[in-house]
């Protein structure tokens, strides 16, 4: 009642899933407004009319399994699909299930359908073992939303978990998202304290910066909606009632379930319902106290429980009070419980959150602990019982000891179900519980809080598992001492704590004999030293066994490794200066896999420079690297071989190669478990920095929304940076240009260095912006402005750089030249001189870009037969490097100045062009990259 508006915002976001859309709604409101009530009137009209497979869950506030958002969901599901026969559920199982099932296990039950082709190895590595078991859930459902329209219903999100938070995201977000519709409720007083929605809202981000989901705001009910609600429920219509349901509207204050709370109290309770005001407290207090003891000693169990248990072991954990099933008729008579089968009994709970939160509220604490213990008697006494369940329980009785046991196990069986950050808090939970005593049964304090490190860092925490990492280090024996520190370091540096990283730097390169450069000049001038170094000296090298070479020397040689990497995004001149001493220390051991690494790594970044000899060295050096990669048959050298391999095709303009090369590379890394944070970054950035340069923006921004939620889930600060910006083109093609730059700003302000590629970047979508808003003066001002910290940030070393700066420096120029005459001459001839930079480049799409902007010059010098002679050559070398965004721009320019029929057909094939690829306004975009064609002919 009252709804009806409500509802038909879900049955439209349902018509789109049906569709083929992937479709988020959410809906929110104030507790007692009516969330449940709207999903549980929204399914059934979805099963009474057929047309859609629905299925349901819903968070419990003390729930205790891992993801314990989606535990319910997966139960329904996989009643669903126990209902069908044997032979279609064999068609919807797709391959590796085990991986989805070995999280869910409730799944299991629909295992004996499996063909043996489902039963491959599982990966080893825990992070690629849920990417895989979210990738056959995404395939799972996708397979029955071909058969029948799919609804998720998910209740009470406010108390989900971060791991359930992280599998929601992945499945609604591309590539390869099902069509369904997936409603989410919560509470909105509680969103801004539940982690859960939190980090929902942060993974999906940047998918709402394109799609934004349904939003179902629940407001109070009108007093007319809530009067008449009241009316219907108290059976009789005459002025007496009317007079009543006024009251118990006014009451309310629009809530239905405080409204149906007080009619059920002025019906029951007689005169002394009359007066006085009406809270929730005092109508929940009436009603049980006129309830029998056992009735409600069940009650109270329920409430402090939390979560549904089954019929018969609250009814044994109520025994003592007398409660039997009587007890259950009359709660539910008295409409403060509500039942549930399952498939293996039936579930009680109590009927309402708030009711059960009142009914905990009047119970003193030992009662509170009476409850728990009784609960965890009857849990403990089961064949296998829930470790986390009875861990809080024990907890709750008091009974620490046993409960830092519990957790401990639950901690494990978390871990095992790939949900991390639970396991982390488990352990966290254990170490407390125990006091810091010895405890028979649980392991020392050192390997519990060693577990706890680790499940943090797998949950992508790492700032958090620094800090035990280093007191892990203080204890322990010098071989150890090295390998803790770094970890510390590694989880600082990637966590965005650039800063704490290298301060711990100092101690760990003193005790292998190195040193860290205070200054980047210093590190300039080593780095240009142990360049001639391995020029004279060649890469050449004696090969040996890892056996054959001193430990202290295979150590110095993976620290340099692992810094190298570490630095490189974010202090690129000291990073080079690693991976080149380290380079140097693995040519002269010996070691082929620890020559391989650097020799790749160093060849492959020495190619973004670009030039000739650059390419001629780097690829020299690549190569090698990739001779050795091949002998050893090491997957994770050749992954990093093809990561490489599309740096050099990127250079060179081969826009196929190097997204597939990066595609490949970022595949042979999972396939060795391998998908390290820089490894997997680099390929990710080579797909980006291919998209965004062959203006592919759709899938720009899919791609970087995936790489977003990756990094993550690593815990890799720079990488959700350098994602997120990377989609900055991609945001402004939405046509939203104020927009694109807020966001990038906000997202460079969380980043602790200034005048980094970061900001730079802010800068790159800033400037574009303005030339796409017509703001050619603040645009060439800002290119102005900044273009000395892009000098000093080194932007124009490597191709890359240089590409991107001249043509948006061109750009800004051209653009203010057509509306400024006075200086036009002027700013021509600075748009000549980035021009002719541009030409000299080498890259596929040097001279095609170069003619795009000589034909804009010529129009602005009022040349129209130069400008045509430019776009067409311009058009040819676009078709000819496989840049269709940019060959489009090309004609719409061309088809303006042919103008008729023929011009105008020119005009809409272009701007079909560039809308497939995503940019909702092609004769701005077009303005933008190729300024100067509105401008009149002053020839």
């Amino acid at each position: 009642m009252g709804r009806e508006k409500e509802l038909a915002t879900l049955r439209a976001a349902a018509s789109r899933g049906a569709a083929g859309e992937t479709v988020l709604a959410r809906v929110h409101g104030l507790a007692g407004l009516g969330k449940s009530a709207l999903l549980e009137s929204f399914a059934q009209e979805l099963r009474r009319e057929g047309h859609a497979l629905v299925v349901s869950g819903r968070c419990y506030e003390r729930e205790s399994v891992p993801y314990k958002a989606l535990d319910s969901l997966m139960d329904s599901l996989s009643r669903a699909l126990s209902q069908l026969p044997r032979d279609e559920v064999r068609e919807l199982l797709p391959e590796h299930f085990q991986a989805l099932a070995r999280l869910f296990p409730v799944l299991r039950l629909n295992e004996d359908s499996l063909s043996q082709q489902h039963a491959e190895p599982l990966p080893e590595d825990p992070l690629q073992a849920r990417a895989l078991a979210v990738r056959v859930l995404k395939e799972l459902l996708r397979r029955i939303a071909s058969h029948k329209p799919l609804v998720l219903l998910l209740d009470d999100l406010q108390w989900g978990d971060l791991d359930s938070a992280r599998f929601l995201a992945e499945l609604l977000s591309p590539p390869f998202a099902p069509p369904l519709l997936l409603v989410l409720s919560y509470r909105s007083d509680e969103a801004a304290n539940s982690p859960c929605l939190e980090a929902l809202r942060q993974l999906l981000e940047p998918l709402s910066w394109t799609v934004p989901p349904v939003e179902v705001a629940l407001p109070p009910l009108s007093p007319e909606d809530s009067a008449r609600l009241a009316l219907e429920r108290l059976g009789v219509e005459d002025p007496a009632a009317r007079a009543q349901a006024e009251r118990i509207a006014r009451e309310a204050g629009g809530s239905p379930l405080l409204a149906e709370e007080f009619v059920r109290y002025v019906t029951s309770d007689g005169e002394r319902a009359t007066s006085g005001e009406l809270s929730l407290g005092r109508v929940v207090d009436a009603r049980v106290h006129h309830l029998p003891e056992g009735a409600r000693q069940l009650l109270e169990l329920l409430a402090v429980a939390g979560h549904p248990l089954e019929q018969t072991l609250a009814l044994d954990a109520a025994r003592p009070s007398k409660a039997t099933l009587s007890s259950l008729a009359q709660l539910r008579s008295a409409h403060l419980l509500r039942t549930r089968a399952t498939p293996g009994g039936v579930d009680l709970e109590v009927s309402h959150d708030r009711i059960r939160e009142r009914l905990v509220e009047t119970l003193q604490a030992p009662a509170i602990q009476g409850h728990h213990r009784r609960l965890a008697e009857v849990l403990e006494a089961q064949p296998q019982p829930d470790p986390e369940r009875l861990a809080l329980h024990l907890h709750g009785a008091g009974e620490l000891v046993r409960a830092s046991l519990y957790a401990l196990s639950a901690a494990e069986r978390a871990r095992e179900a790939l949900a991390f950050a639970r396991a982390a808090e488990l352990y966290g939970l254990a170490l407390e519980w125990s006091q810091g005593t010895p405890v028979s049964g649980l392991p020392p304090r050192g390997e519990l809080e060693r577990a706890r490190a680790e499940a943090l860092a797998l949950a992508g925490r790492g700032t958090e598992a620094a800090p035990l990492f280093l007191r892990l280090a203080e204890d322990a024996p010098a071989h150890e001492w090295l390998e803790l520190q770094c970890r510390a370091i590694e989880h600082y540096m990637v966590g965005g704590r650039i800063d704490d990283g290298t301060a711990l730097l100092g101690p760990v390169l003193e005790r292998l004999g190195l040193s860290y450069p205070r200054s980047t000049a210093r590190a300039v001038l080593e780095v240009v030293w142990l360049l001639a170094r391995l020029k004279l000296r060649g890469i050449e090298f004696t090969e040996r066994a890892e056996s054959e070479v001193p430990p202290l020397q295979l150590q110095r040689i993976d620290l340099l490794w692992a810094l190298g990497r570490a630095l490189l995004n974010v202090e690129p001149t000291r990073g080079l200066l690693f991976l080149l001493r380290g380079l140097l220390l693995a040519l002269e051991a010996g070691e082929p896999q620890r020559v391989a690494r650097p020799l790749i790594a160093f060849g492959g970044n020495w190619l973004f420079q670009g030039s000739p000899g650059a390419l001629e060295s780097g690829t020299r050096d690549l190569e090698r690297g990739a001779e050795l990669a091949r002998r050893l048959e090491s997957p994770e050298l050749l992954g990093l071989t093809d990561i490489f391999r599309g740096v050099r095709s990127f250079t060179v303009g081969q826009w196929a190669d190097a997204l597939a090369q990066a595609d490949a590379g970022l595949e042979r890394m999972r396939e060795s478990r391998r998908d390290t944070l820089w490894e997997g970054g680099m390929a990710r950035t080579m797909a980006m920095l291919t998209l965004d340069t062959t203006h592919r923006m759709t899938e720009l921004r899919e791609r970087g929304g995936d790489w977003y939620r990756v990094a993550v889930e690593q815990g890799d600060a720079y990488s959700q940076m350098t994602a997120l910006l990377g989609t900055g083109m991609g945001l402004l093609a939405t046509g939203d240009a104020e927009g694109a730059c807020q966001r990038m700003r906000e997202i460079a302000a969380a980043w602790p260095r200034t005048g980094t590629i970061q900001h730079l970047s802010v800068f790159l979508v800033e400037a574009w912006a303005d030339l796409y808003q017509g703001q050619h003066a603040r645009a060439w001002q800002r290119i102005t402005q900044t273009w000395p910290q892009v000098k000093s940030a080194q932007l124009l070393r490597a191709l890359v750089g240089r590409m991107k700066m001249y043509t948006l420096r061109a750009c800004g120029a051209l653009a203010h030249a057509e509306h400024d005459t006075g200086a036009r001459q002027k700013l021509l001839a600075s748009a000549e001189k980035d021009v002719e930079l541009l030409a000299r480049q080498g890259r596929s799409d040097s001279l095609p870009v170069a003619h795009l902007l000589r034909a804009s010059i010529a129009r602005l010098r009022g040349d129209p037969e130069g400008a045509r002679s430019h776009l067409s050559s311009a058009i040819q070398g676009f078709d000819a490097a496989g840049m269709a965004v940019h060959a489009a721009i090309a004609r719409h320019h061309h088809g303006g100045l042919l103008g008729g029929e023929e011009g105008r057909a020119l005009v809409r094939t272009a701007h079909t062009v560039m809308t497939s690829h995503g940019i909702a306004e092609p004769a701005r975009w077009a303005s933008t990259f190729a300024p100067g064609f509105a401008a009149p002919d002053t020839r």
